[in-house]
């Protein structure tokens, strides 16, 4: 088993040895940082600091180049996610892959604490200011289905400035799957080589790291104290997705009420199954002129404004509802009724009013009375024929005398 993190063990111990050399010769450390990244050199001073800076060196050699590209990828060909030297180099940002099912990658993330080793506790005990505290890695990945994954990876500190980076496998239009392969994530740092970790740290949360003493949160400054995690990760088939049943359109039942002369939609059930509605056509069953196309927002509200239709002669019509899908025209025989319009009433004419005749009538010249007022004559007559008899009567008996 390779004991190395991005290049053999004795070029790590080349590097190490020209790092430290350097800077114990010169006997200092340039505190005054650039603006964008700490270079690295190979002929003595380099800028650096006291106090903890996370993955601030730029172009490293042995395939290190800029630290802030601290999460790379690779496509794995030994099946072995900590060799490193017969599989490819990594390479930041992104990798493009037809993603063939069964190809496996390794995702590598690098952290470095850049501080001086003159602050470390060995060389300064009475104020360790080098030492990163509570240093946690939270490891992401897109795992499932689709055509481009991103891993990425968080380091922060409770002392220390948080920095964050990314990579991408991108399978251009061919989609797969991609799982975590078990037991392959692990960490190393030279002080204790290669450990291994659970799954459970990629997608888990925070994981706290360390070296020299792996898992205690304290990560001390300098190239010896580097970690790196890795972790593999593989290519599965796609389960074909079952074809969704195709489900026809049905009319199911139509609401009618009729009265008089006009009826009344007053509802209509129907399922659509695979297809889009596009309207709802209702033949009344009185000539073309009786056939309307209703919206889906019209049917969807025929219980609180129903569509009403007007015949002009009274008989017994059939109506029939057919919705139009984007799969085509249904209907059925629960979507026809029959109404009976009666016969429309007739507007009665107004009578003209008769004009009355004017006469003239003769009076007759004896009046005809059969009321009281013959009553009254008659005994008006017998007084008058008994006063002019008693009268009579009277002068014979003056007379004689």
């Amino acid at each position: 088993m390779m004991r190395n993190i991005f290049f053999n063990k004795g070029l790590l111990k080349s590097l190490v040895i020209v790092l430290v050399v350097s800077v114990f010769s010169v006997g200092f450390f340039n505190s005054s940082a650039s603006a964008e990244c700490y270079q690295y050199s190979s002929t003595g001073v380099m800028v650096t600091s006291a106090t903890p800076v996370f993955n601030n060196f730029c172009n490293v050699p042995y395939n290190i180049n800029n630290e802030s590209n601290f999460v790379r990828i690779r496509q794995n060909v030994s099946g072995n996610d900590m060799n490193n030297v017969t599989n490819p180099p990594y390479v930041s940002n992104s990798l493009s892959s037809a993603c063939a099912v069964g190809s496996t990658y390794d995702i590598w993330n690098y952290l470095h604490n850049n501080a001086s080793p003159n602050f470390n506790p060995d060389h300064n005990p009475s104020d360790p200011s080098a030492v990163a505290h509570n240093v946690q890695e939270n490891l992401s990945a897109t795992f499932g289905k689709g055509t481009h994954f991103t891993f990425s990876d968080i380091v922060s500190a409770s002392n220390a400035n948080t920095v964050q980076a990314s990579a991408t496998l991108n399978c251009g239009n061919n989609n797969v799957e991609l799982n975590l392969v078990p037991a392959s994530v692990h960490i190393y740092s030279l002080p204790y080589g290669w450990l291994n970790l659970p799954d459970s740290t990629i997608n888990g949360g925070q994981t706290k790291v360390g070296s020299p003493i792996a898992g205690s949160g304290d990560m001390w400054g300098c190239w010896n104290y580097r970690m790196v995690i890795v972790y593999q990760i593989v290519v599965t088939a796609v389960p074909p997705t079952p074809p969704t049943p195709t489900v026809t359109p049905a009319c199911k039942l139509i609401t009618l009420e009729s009265q008089g002369q006009v009826a009344k939609l007053e509802g209509l059930d129907y399922s659509i199954g695979s297809a889009t509605l596009n309207s709802v056509t209702v033949n009344f069953g009185n000539g073309s002129n009786s056939v309307v196309s209703l919206s889906p927002s019209q049917i969807s509200n025929l219980q609180a404004s129903p569509y009403v239709y007007t015949y002009k002669q009274a008989g017994n019509y059939q109506v029939k509802a057919t919705i139009n899908t984007s799969m085509g025209d249904y209907t059925s025989t629960q979507c026809l009724a029959s109404v009976n319009i009666s016969t429309p009433p007739t507007t009665p004419t107004t009578p003209t009013t008769p004009t009355t005749p004017t006469t003239t009538s003769t009076p007759p010249s004896k009046l005809v009375n059969t009321g009281p007022g013959d009553v009254i004559g008659i005994f008006m007559a017998f007084v008058l024929a008994g006063i002019f008899l008693g009268y009579r009567l009277f002068n014979r008996k003056t007379s004689v005398k």
